[in-house]
């Protein structure tokens, strides 16, 4: 199939997808350029999109100042963390339901998915306490813990519907090679 356009079509294709991209990508713009210019010159009523005077004073401020290299060090910790014992925790427990003869599974699977639909807002109370109590205020651990609570139904949920998908053959053709 010929899918041949005139020119008058293909400068407007463009056109609307400069319009996108200026609309979409102009504040991130906008963002970038301001952050290399002074305080005085962002509230002086007419700021440029070219710094003025070019400065690094936020980024030094934010960087070396306010320590931002520690608190991305600790989103990364935790989160990678977080992630690595949810797909863990969460791929054994979806697949001894999507692969072993439990009795009430579909139940299991229910309480599962109603446990993410408690509101979270209604947790911190309670979280806060039991972390103060066992001594974890302040740690990692204790935002490890609550991320995988929070995280560990969707991803079981999600998991098991996975499973649910491969066929029952690769199982019988793992056991017949010897996997116990």
């Amino acid at each position: 199939m010929n899918d041949a356009r005139s020119p008058l079509q293909t400068i407007a294709i463009y056109l609307g997808a400069l319009l996108i991209l200026v609309w979409s990508g102009g504040p991130f713009l906008w963002q970038f350029s301001t952050s290399f210019q002074l305080d005085k010159a962002l509230t002086s009523g007419s700021p440029s999109l070219i710094p003025a005077p070019f400065t690094l004073e936020h980024y030094y401020n934010a960087f070396i100042e306010k320590q931002l290299h520690r608190y991305v060090w600790n989103s990364l910790v935790v989160s990678l963390a977080t992630t690595f014992l949810c797909l863990f925790v969460g791929s054994l427990a979806a697949f001894a339901l999507s692969r072993l003869n439990v009795k009430g599974r579909f139940g299991i699977l229910m309480v599962i998915l109603s446990v993410s639909m408690f509101p979270q807002i209604a947790l911190v109370g309670p979280l806060y306490l039991v972390a103060t109590n066992l001594g974890l205020l302040d740690t990692y651990t204790a935002l490890i813990i609550t991320y995988l609570a929070l995280g560990l139904p969707l991803v079981t949920w999600v998991l098991f519907g996975f499973f649910e998908t491969l066929p029952r053959e690769i199982d019988e053709a793992a056991r017949m090679d010897g996997v116990s």
